[in-house]
């Protein structure tokens, strides 16, 4: 019999034609996901690994806990260095390396040999519409090659100011509002890093004054850079991250609040970066454009640049309001775990202020005094970046078998000795950098403690561990490696540590419920430090209210 259109629309034909086509596209993707894990089995070397605790998402839910380093590192303890775990009946298994030459190797092949899972994309799109955080192989190569300039030294030198100014600005509407009488307050920190960082990247990168955004919040609550980061995600959106495992696309476009949110951020970002290149763009006809090595410069000057070896497109450019997005939600939560931090190691920012007034006496900091004259603090930021990265494992894509070696020899599923791992086309490959960052077979027995002192005389601490063998940058992988090591790090230390200083220098941190009071995790784009206060009933939100006292300076 056959099924015209006009058949396929009546009512009557309707469902059991929607069935034949669902039928249709499940024996599609079993055959297409059956065909990959008989691939996979015969070329992938075996490994043992945690048994399925779910039919449907194998043992994935045990990393959305608020410690997936513990899993990590109970799963290594048990399995060795590499193993694989189940995703589900429809994901193929994850192989998951700790290895650090095996890591070294994976992460010197990124955006080529491995590339993002799709529905790493789709998020990274849905929030900021592409980029260079997107982009793989050659496009990505060119597109740093553009954005490079604006991270160079030079650069910095020029963009410091913006900071220190940023910082001035917390500081001066801080005595204002909250410690103008008896000089002391409890102030909601979270928000106020929010506004510094994002004031930072917007006059730095963007010749934008961004500031606005914190009048936005206060009186309408409807800054859309903030939204991720007050609300709490639900079971709707755990399940469809969950889904986006095997079907990306069906995940993004499932109802949630996350999918919604995310939408305003992307839109918000996209109209700003519409003002700020049009702004731009008749700047630089008019020849009257200041900032050329500004981030908006360089990637105006692309837009227009001769030749294919740099030219970005108009989509090109306006996808890189990720840089705003990107880069003041990472500073922001580190400024505000610092800030954590040295509220409960009092010692440790009475011996930071100390060494702030010494090397600056009266003056502001600079790019080069923050950058080389302040050991103890590129100590606390450092520290504070291992225990609390960003991003806490990197995962991608195998686009052909390869072959990783291994620092270590050892046994695989068939009870043979291995000295490298064989990786499937289309295997999905994780690297867990928390666990990674603080790993007591790495770190040894202080690994999970916050000791600013082991950065100290060029790392001597960890002189004879196995972390010494971390290939990323100073030994940790917070900002990953390889191809795709972070473009934007440098900005991020110089703008967290003038931050910081300015901060630090005036004022005194303290616990608000003191050595009592708890400190838990809050998911949003990135995980966010979050204090639960015995005298508050409000659970929402990344809050972390400090008690803060002005130092008379």
């Amino acid at each position: 019999m056959t099924l015209t259109t006009d058949a396929f629309l009546s009512g009557s034909n309707l469902r059991p034609a929607f069935q034949l086509l669902c039928l249709a596209l499940v024996s599609a993707f079993t055959l297409r996901q059956l065909r990959a894990y008989i691939h996979a089995k015969h070329i992938s070397t075996p490994l043992s690994g945690p048994p399925s605790a779910s039919l449907l998402f194998g043992v994935q839910p045990a990393i959305f806990t608020w410690d997936p380093a513990a899993v990590y590192e109970r799963w290594v303890n048990q399995y060795g260095p590499i193993f694989r775990f189940p995703r589900g009946i429809l994901a193929s298994d994850k192989l998951v390396i700790t290895d650090l030459k095996a890591v070294t190797s994976f992460l010197a092949r990124d955006t080529w040999t491995y590339i993002q899972p799709q529905l790493q994309k789709d998020v990274l799109e849905a929030i900021i519409g592409g980029g260079v955080l997107v982009a793989e192989g050659e496009d990505h190569r060119r597109l740093r090659r553009v954005l490079t300039p604006g991270f160079s030294n030079a650069a910095l030198r020029r963009f410091t100011t913006s900071f220190v100014d940023s910082a001035h600005k917390v500081k001066n509407l801080w005595e204002a509002q909250y410690l103008s009488e008896s000089g002391q307050g409890i102030i909601e920190i979270q928000g106020w890093m929010n506004h510094a960082a994002l004031d930072s990247i917007g006059i730095a990168g963007f010749s934008y004054d961004v500031w606005l955004s914190y009048y936005l919040y206060i009186l309408h609550n409807d800054s859309p850079f903030f939204l991720t980061v007050r609300k709490d995600r639900g079971f709707m959106t755990k399940l469809i991250i969950m889904i986006g495992a095997f079907a990306p696309s069906i995940s993004r476009l499932l109802p949630s609040q996350r999918n919604t949110e995310f939408k305003r951020i992307r839109l918000g970002g996209r109209d700003i970066a519409h003002k700020l290149l049009d702004r731009a763009r008749k700047e630089k006809e008019a020849g009257t454009a200041h900032g050329e090595n500004s981030l908006i410069g360089l990637l105006v000057k692309a837009e227009m640049a001769e030749g294919d070896s740099i030219r970005m497109t108009p989509e090109d450019v306006l996808a890189h309001n990720t840089l705003i997005v990107a880069g003041f939600e990472s500073s922001s939560s580190t400024l505000t775990w610092i800030l954590v931090y040295l509220s409960k190691n009092p010692h440790v920012q009475d011996r930071l202020r100390e060494e702030i007034n010494t090397k600056l006496g009266s003056g502001d900091p600079t790019w080069d005094t923050i950058t080389y004259d302040m050991p103890y603090l590129a100590a606390v930021v450092q520290e504070t970046l291992r225990l609390h990265p960003s991003v806490g494992e990197v995962n991608r894509i195998a686009q052909e078998d390869d072959v990783l070696p291994l620092s270590t020899p050892f046994i695989d599923a068939k009870g043979r000795e291995v000295s490298e791992i064989s990786v499937a086309k289309g295997t999905t490959v994780t690297v867990p950098i928390t666990y990674i960052n603080k790993s007591t077979e790495l770190w040894g027995e202080t690994a999970k403690d916050f000791r600013p002192e082991r950065w100290l005389n060029d790392g001597a601490e960890i002189d004879g561990l196995k972390a010494k063998d971390i290939s990323g940058w100073r030994h940790i992988l917070t900002f990953s490696d390889g191809p795709r090591i972070c473009i934007g790090r440098n900005f991020a230390l110089a703008e967290i540590k003038a931050v910081l200083v300015v901060l630090i220098r005036h004022f005194v941190f303290e616990l608000p419920d003191g050595p009592k009071t708890q400190i838990t995790y809050h998911q949003g784009l990135v995980k966010r430090a979050k204090i639960i206060r015995a005298t508050s009933d409000d659970e929402e939100g990344a809050n972390v209210e400090l008690k803060v006292t002005r130092i008379e300076f």
